[in-house]
């Protein structure tokens, strides 16, 4: 540790990047197996935290000092997080947890009536403070977008934080070419994937999309550490279907009703004609008489004296 120290200039009493990265990967996996055991979770998190500590000879001070060392070398810390996520990852295929979804929609291509439109990096990183407790992002549109696109912003978070809190919240944002935006917010708690869907409101299908933009952030607390790690970050762009109407929806006569259609016959599908009473009675002459009825003499009784 000192000669490792020494070579990344760091501080006495500091741990190295490496030290910091299997550190941070036996604390999540400690959180992961106290969220699974019976009882309290913060007790069996406090326990199963400290054991993990005192494997690695570590004492909470010091992975103390070392996370507001590292926090204010953000992007190597973003770096030492990325690692941790990917062994993680790696422990996790190990035991025959995949991230299919996931990775099906990275494997999406840029173009398509279902694509991955994400062209930032896939991770970032959020501390629990004034400056960095917000990660933003916008993306420009293209022509590859349609009218009444819907979208869905995937990605997946690693909580660390001293004082118990697991909670941010999202934003999705669409801007369009008539300057309307429209877009929806979101609770995220826990580690794993998260999914942030935006359905395109009817008022503005018929406007394209200029921009997509959004946010994540977490509370800032009050001297406890805390921070969450974003990673695989995707943003899929669904094309609206379309939607095919009949000529003659809207214009339903008083005089018109459905006929159903019988199988082996040429009668017409309910769902696609309307047909008038004359299409319905055929050809045939209705014959139209008016029958009258005798009513029978009144027969007068008289009356015997």
């Amino acid at each position: 540790m000192v000669f490792a120290s020494c070579s990344e200039g760091i501080p006495h009493g500091v741990l190295s990047s490496g030290k910091m990265e299997d550190v941070l990967v036996d604390y999540h996996l400690a959180e992961a197996m106290a969220e699974q055991m019976p009882g309290n979770r913060d007790e069996n998190m406090c326990l199963m935290v400290e054991s993990a500590l005192r494997k690695h000879g570590v004492s909470r001070a010091e992975l103390d000092s070392s996370l507001v060392y590292w926090c204010r070398n953000s992007e190597k810390f973003n770096d030492i997080y990325l690692n941790v996520y990917k062994r993680l990852d790696i422990m996790a295929q190990d035991v025959g947890v995949e991230h299919q979804e996931q990775s099906m929609y990275s494997n999406l291509k840029t173009e398509g009536d279902t694509a991955n439109v994400w062209t930032l990096r896939s991770h970032a990183i959020l501390l629990a403070n004034e400056l960095d407790n917000i990660y933003t992002f916008t993306l420009d549109a293209d022509t590859t977008y349609h009218p009444a696109d819907n979208l869905m912003w995937a990605f997946e978070t690693l909580f660390f934080s001293a004082y118990g809190a697991e909670d941010a919240y999202a934003l999705l944002r669409v801007t369009f070419e008539n300057d309307s935006i429209a877009g929806v917010s979101q609770r995220i708690g826990g580690n794993g994937p998260h999914e942030v869907r935006y359905v395109c409101p009817e008022r503005f299908r018929k406007y394209r999309i200029r921009n997509i933009s959004g946010n994540v952030y977490i509370p800032v607390s009050n001297g406890a550490f805390g921070c969450l790690s974003l990673n695989r970050m995707v943003m899929v762009r669904y094309h609206a279907k379309p939607v095919t109407k009949n000529e003659n929806d809207g214009k339903l006569l008083n005089d018109t009703v459905l006929a159903p259609k019988a199988a082996g016959t040429g009668v017409a599908d309910s769902a696609n004609v309307r047909l008038a009473p004359h299409d319905i009675r055929g050809d045939k002459a209705r014959k139209r008489t008016i029958d009258i009825v005798k009513e029978k003499p009144i027969r007068v009784m008289r009356r015997r004296r």
